[in-house]
């Protein structure tokens, strides 16, 4: 998944902003920050799963 692809801007980006704008409202500033982190996972593996698991082993 690409920045620029039609699967990011209009999939990905919306959903993900909702769910960081819902869990701040609702849960907080550490959800908000959760989701950002899951979000991000999902991004990175999307890519490709070896990105993912550098990324986990690194935090």
């Amino acid at each position: 998944m690409l920045f620029n692809s039609a699967t990011f801007l209009y999939g990905f980006l919306p959903c993900s902003l909702l769910a960081y704008y819902g869990a701040h409202h609702w849960y907080g500033a550490r959800a908000a920050q959760w989701v950002l982190f899951a979000a991000s996972c999902v991004f990175y593996g999307a890519w490709d799963w070896h990105y993912l698991v550098m990324l986990l082993v690194l935090l």
